[in-house]
């Protein structure tokens, strides 16, 4: 017997949380193998709402959100758990064009509670905060220690909850 959540009555939070219960089993009976799937489209969503800024459409090369005053930023999100530790986000193809003016990286927790915002201009993103692979052909950013103390960089953990 099958069993229909109402899913039309549930918050944002409701369906991210139930999703990472289905996930998770998923992963368990090894059908997919990351925790990732919708968390990057959660994440861009949560941080337009909360810092006010405005989506722009998928095919939007190299940002995904702007600002009133026209600067663009790119979101990356991650979700860590007990499984996955790793504070390495997606790739960033064509770095050196510069796309945008800040890249924010959000960590949640195993139930979608940010863990960690954190604002990083442009000028930050070079080693040892991002890395390049040829495989990939792109920069990967990567939360290290040290970043914080960056020019700029800024802890936006508490406006996104």
């Amino acid at each position: 017997m099958t069993t229909k959540l109402n899913v039309e009555s549930m918050s944002a939070l409701e369906l991210m949380s139930t999703y990472v219960a289905i996930i998770k089993e998923l992963k368990e009976r090894k059908i997919t193998r990351t925790l990732n799937a919708p968390l990057g489209d959660y994440a861009e969503q949560l941080v337009a709402e909360k810092l006010e800024l405005k989506l722009v459409g998928n095919s939007t090369a190299g940002h995904d959100a702007v600002d009133t005053s026209g600067r663009k930023y790119q979101i990356k999100a991650r979700m860590l758990s007990r499984i996955t530790r790793s504070t390495r986000f997606s790739v960033i193809r064509n770095l050196e064009s510069r796309h945008f003016d800040f890249l924010i990286i959000v960590i949640f927790g195993p139930e979608i509670t940010v863990q960690k915002a954190v604002q990083i201009p442009f000028e930050v993103l070079k080693a040892p905060y991002v890395s390049f692979s040829e495989h990939t052909r792109g920069y990967t950013p990567i939360l290290r220690d040290g970043l914080m103390q960056m020019d700029g960089v800024q802890d936006i953990t508490k406006r996104l909850l």
